[in-house]
């Protein structure tokens, strides 16, 4: 069971699972519909997208940083000539993937 306010603009929408009208009373889908609509009116969409885009911002200027750190220390050995190398996504890969797995508690508590 569940649902989720979604959408900018004209894509505007809440959405109620059919699991959710098929085995709970009209008064909780009230409930429940009621909940998406204060998400909606309160502008939690919105503000989620605008708080995942400072981060990812906050993020890419961290791996940018650290990328050319390890490319100082490291990229002789790894015959990485320096960051505009493709051989560097790699590395920069798996510090936006460290980045993520470091973000997730965060953005579930968003």
């Amino acid at each position: 069971m569940n649902a989720y306010a979604s959408g900018l603009g004209a894509t505007k929408r809440v959405v109620v699972w059919d699991t959710s009208i098929q085995r709970m009373t009209e008064d909780e889908i009230l409930f429940v519909f009621g909940h998406e609509m204060g998400h909606y009116v309160l502008g939690h969409v919105r503000n989620g997208i605008l708080f995942f885009c400072g981060v990812l911002l906050f993020f890419l200027f961290l791996a940018y940083h650290i990328l050319h750190w390890m490319l100082a220390r490291w990229g002789e050995t790894w015959s990485i000539r320096g960051a505009d190398d493709l051989a560097s996504l790699p590395a920069l890969i798996l510090l936006l993937t460290v980045f993520g797995f470091q973000f997730t508690p965060i953005f579930k508590c968003v």
